[in-house]
């Protein structure tokens, strides 16, 4: 029975690994819609038995068909409406930067989902101490439960202002802004993780629930803080931090 259950939430986690990658996989091709094909579809129509003497217009049938091939077996990326991968990250580079440095800050977090056991034993078995450890240093021995706790907290935080941003973002009197949207995902993400090193400094230093060394863990924190806002401040600013702005100088 428990293989049984092992098995079932580890299919269940491949199929909400396997959602997100089709989510993330779909920001990177453009839009399709059924007008546009069906305004081409002249492109494709049959010919005539007169018009296959013609050679001019064989070539154009041809030419025709393996466009369609070529852009249905490789859709072609969104780069921001450039033409090139290099004019895009020279004018979206803090974008690029941005993007990259959240998937890897949250790629241990996405594994886990698939690889719990691995995941677990690798990253989070051994950041607080057990309930003997604490029990023997007078220590109280929930104060590990509450520091999990506090982690979902500020997890579903983030979700929360990821998702009122986005919400503002869309109902903007203007076009909604995309890249705006994203610039302020990173401001949020850079406060989680400045928040996060301040919240494990106080869990060792004060708390003492700390197992191991904290160091490298708040060297990452730090480091995904910093880039972060590094491409926050010097691309176009977030609109949070404009509304922010305008609103001390009213």
């Amino acid at each position: 029975m428990l293989s049984y259950q092992k098995k079932s939430n580890r299919f269940t986690n491949c199929l909400l690994l396997l959602a997100a990658l089709v989510g993330i996989t779909s920001a990177f091709v453009p839009n399709l819609s059924l007008s546009s094909v069906g305004s081409h579809a002249h492109l494709v129509t049959p010919l005539k038995t007169s018009d296959v003497r013609n050679s001019k217009q064989v070539q154009s049938f041809l030419t025709v068909q393996r466009t369609n091939r070529r852009s249905r077996s490789l859709p072609a990326l969104n780069l921001f409406g450039a033409e090139t991968l290099a004019e895009a990250i020279a004018s979206y580079g803090d974008i690029f930067v941005g993007t990259f440095v959240v998937f890897c800050a949250t790629s241990p977090y996405v594994l886990g989902v698939v690889f719990p056991e691995t995941m677990y034993k690798l990253m989070f078995k051994h950041v607080y101490k057990d309930e003997a450890t604490l029990e023997a240093q007078g220590i109280a021995i929930d104060l590990p439960d509450r520091a999990e706790i506090t982690w979902k907290n500020m997890y579903s935080s983030v979700g929360f202002f990821i998702t009122l941003a986005a919400f503002q973002e869309a109902n903007t009197p203007i076009r909604p802004d995309v890249t705006g949207v994203l610039r302020d995902t990173f401001l949020i993400w850079a406060i989680f993780y400045v928040l996060a090193t301040i919240k494990l400094r106080k869990e060792d230093v004060v708390l003492k629930i700390v197992e191991g060394n904290r160091l490298p863990a708040q060297a990452w924190h730090i480091t995904v803080a910093t880039l972060l806002l590094f491409c926050v401040f010097t691309g176009p600013k977030a609109p949070l931090i404009e509304q922010v702005l305008s609103a001390i100088g009213k």
